[in-house]
């Protein structure tokens, strides 16, 4: 580790205007230590924080899962709309990015952040099954992992505000420039190293910080590595969709996880055609 991004990690490990994290935050880590966690429990978590529990049932009543009646509590929205696992990743991932105020830095726009994680977390959770050799919980850990895959970019942007608004404004300039190189010149640090440590820090399970940390590699074999393909590559193509571009499916890119390219095809076409009411999801959750 260069000097430089010795200086900058330590930096993170101990943001001085980090807020401590929020208590709901604790409680649903300790809950996922334990493996299992009941509706009711959960529900029980969320209500304690009413800006939590406002975003939930807000999501639950998105136009994308056009439920019939409407969602007034937590618990309808884990039993009618979401389901347990989906509340959970959504709950977690909103506490965890709370302490991070970025809208100081220019140009940066925290529904677009949004935007991103939901749709990789969509895309993961919907193409995990299509897997031929089946891996064990891949699908339930996907729309977490897909939730948080790009936290360190948060941490960056309440960190070094104006540095990661050049790096904005660079990517929004040159969408093909590799971004990790530009954060490392201009910080010291790429978003993704700053997640992991963060990540590490605060204790979130293992398989989301090997997917922070090695989502761009396609080559990683380590832990976790098919959840780490499977987000990187949904990583991509959410990003495709968010540029309006046509997403390409690469077939050598997919056969390391044997997913069949006609299905992952059908499933990002879906998305792209809900990405009108995955932006408004993604307001919701980008509201202070």
């Amino acid at each position: 580790m260069t000097e430089k991004l010795f200086q900058t990690a330590a930096t993170i490990r101990d943001i001085p205007n980090l807020p401590a994290i929020p208590i709901a935050a604790q409680q649903i880590l300790a809950a996922l230590e334990k493996d299992t966690i009941s509706m009711g429990a959960l529900a029980k978590i969320i209500d304690t924080d009413p800006s939590l529990t406002s975003r939930i049932i807000g999501v639950a009543n998105s136009a994308y899962f056009g439920s019939k009646r409407p969602i007034y509590t937590v618990q309808d929205a884990v039993t009618r709309v979401l389901g347990t696992n989906n509340v959970f990743s959504i709950a977690l991932s909103v506490v965890l990015a709370g302490p991070f105020k970025a809208n100081k830095c220019p140009g940066f726009h925290v529904e677009l952040y949004w935007a991103q994680a939901i749709k990789t977390a969509i895309l993961a959770q919907k193409i995990a099954p299509h897997l031929v050799t089946p891996v064990a919980g891949i699908a339930d850990k996907s729309y977490l992992c897909g939730l948080l895959h790009n936290i360190g970019l948060l941490v960056l942007a309440h960190t070094y505000p104006d540095k990661v608004g050049q790096v904005v404004s660079i990517e929004g300039l040159e969408p093909e420039r590799d971004i990790a190189e530009v954060e490392e010149r201009l910080i010291g640090i790429d978003r993704r190293r700053a997640g992991a440590i963060l990540a590490k820090k605060w204790h979130i399970p293992d398989e989301v910080v090997s997917v922070i940390e090695h989502q761009h590699d396609l080559s990683y074999r380590g832990s976790h590595w098919q959840l780490c393909h499977l987000v990187g590559l949904c990583a991509r193509w959410a990003h495709a969709l968010a540029m309006g571009q046509e997403v390409t499916v690469e077939p050598l890119d997919v056969a390391p996880l044997q997913l069949p390219v006609d299905t992952v095809i059908s499933l990002v076409a879906e998305v792209r055609g809900k990405v009108s009411e995955i932006h408004k999801m993604a307001l919701m959750l980008a509201a202070q």
